[in-house]
């Protein structure tokens, strides 16, 4: 295996982001008639597996700004996925759920990631547990670099 300098592996990176960003907006149906970007289906996702979620709860589980949650739940309340209904707690919160139609899309989702998962962790399974760990390591520190760059452009 060739040695990586820090310039190579930091462009590797940047490419693989830029490409997810890309595949953020593909769309897919997943099991409705309706187009669904990958960012959609995610939100749908985090609302799915947390019920009665509020709108500060979703944007920590999606790790986006509050603002960016509360704009991707109106798309998908104007699209019949998510519904919003006043908290038992508080009339000033917001409880925000899935519909029928939000939950049929839901399930699809999860069939599909059902193979594409089998696919990434056989990839991630064939890593020493060295490397896995490292990997692990410089992720969790690139996240907390990226969310103070994001902190400072608030």
């Amino acid at each position: 295996m060739a040695q990586c300098n820090p310039e190579e592996f930091i462009q590797l990176f940047q490419r693989i982001v830029h490409k997810y960003s890309q595949f953020e907006t593909h769309k897919k149906k997943y099991g409705t008639d309706m187009h669904i970007t990958v960012a959609e289906i995610h939100t749908i996702d985090a609302i799915g597996r947390n019920s009665n979620l509020n709108l500060k709860q979703l944007a920590q589980e999606l790790g986006i700004a509050k603002g960016t949650a509360s704009q991707m739940v109106y798309k998908l309340v104007d699209k019949g996925l998510v519904k919003k209904e006043i908290s038992v707690h508080s009339d000033r919160e917001i409880n925000i759920s899935l519909t029928k139609l939000g939950r049929t899309a839901y399930d699809g989702h999860k069939e599909m990631h059902a193979g594409q998962n089998a696919k990434m962790t056989s990839l991630v399974k064939e890593m020493p547990q060295d490397v896995l760990d490292l990997s692990k390591d410089y992720l969790v520190q690139f996240e907390g670099l990226l969310d103070k760059y994001l902190a400072q452009e608030e």
